[in-house]
């Protein structure tokens, strides 16, 4: 199965001052898929080829996923990423 690799940057701060808890949805089903430190980390990614979307006319591809804050009373926050990736054959 062929994957699309990325590594994508992130950073949170509870207003409050609360304990919180990151990571990142890729399949967008509401749970954090890959954790990731809340002070601010890169995080590789692994996403299957299938799951992108194919752009009509173009060698490019798009996937939207999400970034998810959680802090200790349990309130959730999450912010879409909409990736857009450009495929290119080469010979060998």
């Amino acid at each position: 199965m062929y994957k699309h690799y990325l590594s994508v940057y992130s950073a949170a701060v509870d207003p409050d001052g609360d304990n919180i808890t990151c990571g990142w949805d890729i399949d967008l089903d509401g749970n954090v898929d890959y954790p990731t430190i809340c002070t601010g980390e890169f995080t590789n990614l692994t996403i299957p080829i299938a799951d992108w979307i194919e752009i009509p006319d173009s060698s490019g591809s798009i996937r939207s996923i999400a970034f998810i804050v959680s802090d200790e009373p349990g309130l959730l926050s999450q912010t879409s990423l909409d990736l857009q990736i450009q495929t290119y054959l080469t010979e060998t």
